[in-house]
């Protein structure tokens, strides 16, 4: 089996790491960071090879490569390079994830342990679906956003790229979120977010 390298050792890096050996689809998991240059050589388990930039000449034909970053902007950056390269670029999926059927993920999201993906659903480019997170029927999640542990989306709910909703947060159902928003930890979102605006609170109102 090959080995999977992920970009960034920091937590969520390490969810990633955890996530995928669970998966068994890897012979061995590594991570390059930029911390490698300042003494960092291994994280848990899993052990520090390079910068982040080292994948040029670290990534062999077989190996399959993540972004193991949880800013939206920043993972965007990166892993569009990758795409742009034609490199392997996989989901990884918890077993113990539901994902329906009938839902679409695309290349380089994670879904992480206990979380759920139903009917119908569609989740962009590298999007991060955490830990007991709920995506329920005809979702539609743009690219790169970030749905963290606890938070449920009710049928319907629409958010636009690197959006970032909160731990707990909740919608309702046929909600719309613009691009760019952050939906603070336990917010409720019952109406319309427009784009780039930061709202919390429950019912959750625009950060004052």
């Amino acid at each position: 089996m090959a080995r999977l390298i992920i970009i960034g050792a920091g937590g969520h890096g390490k969810v990633i790491a955890d996530t995928a050996s669970y998966t068994k689809q890897w012979s061995e998991i590594v991570f390059l960071d930029n911390r490698y240059t300042r003494g960092l050589s291994q994280v848990s388990m899993w052990p520090v090879i390079g910068h982040s930039e080292d994948y040029r000449s670290l990534l062999r034909p077989m190996d399959a490569i993540l972004i193991g970053i949880g800013s939206n902007i920043v993972r965007e950056k990166i892993l569009s390079e990758l795409l742009v390269q034609n490199l392997n670029v996989p989901n990884i999926i918890h077993p113990t994830a539901y994902v329906s059927s009938t839902a679409t993920i695309g290349t380089g999201t994670v879904v992480f342990a206990q979380a759920a993906i139903n009917v119908d659903a569609q989740i962009g480019i590298g999007c991060i679906i955490n830990t007991s997170a709920s995506v329920d029927h005809d979702c539609i999640l743009d690219n790169f956003c970030h749905i963290s542990p606890g938070a449920h989306l009710a049928g319907g709910t629409k958010v636009g790229p690197r959006s970032w909703l909160g731990v707990g947060s909740v919608t309702k159902q046929l909600v719309e979120i613009g691009h760019d928003c952050v939906i603070g930890a336990g917010a409720a979102v019952v109406q319309n977010v427009y784009n780039e605006t930061i709202v919390m609170g429950v019912p959750a109102r625009l950060k004052s």
